[in-house]
């Protein structure tokens, strides 16, 4: 007999009971657990990384413990879904992460990608528009709020659908940066922090260390010059 899969639904901090509710609206909807401990992942079949804050997600998961349970659990190879700030933490690399973090943003990992947070700018900055999918059809609505963007994907990553845009000023500068030293032939593996104006922006890792084209691993940027988003 099929047994019904129960989705956890991290809820550390951000939109966890909107994802619930969603699913709880399905025709046949699945169980549904939020997790907040190490013991919740135990009945959790598949997990879902949510909106939110990811900086607040990263703290409050290494303090108590849960993001080498959710490692672990992504390790398995378990399906797991990751919005916006979910989609921050899944990733391997992330770039521009909060200056106030002084060991950087914390990430779970196991999407080999590199995204960089907040790369369509403020709030005010938010925008929608239509992207075509696989297969033809209607274009998808697609809503921008504060977005990351995935920069680049691994060999084993597939990119279902893409967007091009310019990234706002601060990530722009950042992204220059990381492309001029990578253009020198620096190993940015181990690079930390790139200045943007005398601040700090953060450049994060799973593995802590980001790796370039000549850093022991390459990864496909999505068409064109560039750092351009894909989603």
């Amino acid at each position: 007999l099929m047994t019904t899969p129960t989705i956890g639904i991290l809820a550390l901090q951000g939109a966890f009971e909107e994802h619930q509710s969603l699913f709880a609206s399905l025709p046949n909807p699945p169980l549904t657990v939020q997790v907040r401990t190490p013991s919740d992942l135990s009945s959790c079949s598949a997990l879902v990384l949510p909106g939110g804050e990811s900086t607040a997600m990263g703290l409050v998961g290494e303090a108590t413990g849960m993001f080498p349970s959710l490692r672990s659990f992504v390790s398995r190879g378990l399906p797991v879904w990751g919005t916006c700030a979910g989609l921050i933490l899944l990733c391997d690399t992330a770039v521009s992460t909060s200056p106030n973090v002084v060991e950087g943003q914390a990430l779970v990992g196991g999407l080999d990608a590199t995204v960089c947070r907040n790369y369509f700018g403020s709030q005010i900055s938010s925008f929608e528009v239509g992207v075509p999918m696989p297969g033809g059809g209607e274009e998808f609505p697609c809503v921008f709020i504060r977005a990351p963007a995935i920069l680049s994907v691994g060999a084993g990553v597939t990119a279902l659908a893409s967007v091009s845009a310019k990234p706002c000023r601060q990530a722009n500068a950042v992204l220059a940066e990381l492309d001029e030293r990578i253009r020198r032939g620096e190993d940015v593996r181990d690079l930390r922090t790139v200045e943007e104006e005398g601040d700090d922006d953060i450049i994060a890792s799973a593995k802590r260390g980001l790796q370039g084209e000549g850093g022991g691993g390459k990864k496909k940027r999505g068409g064109g010059e560039g750092w351009p988003g894909l989603h």
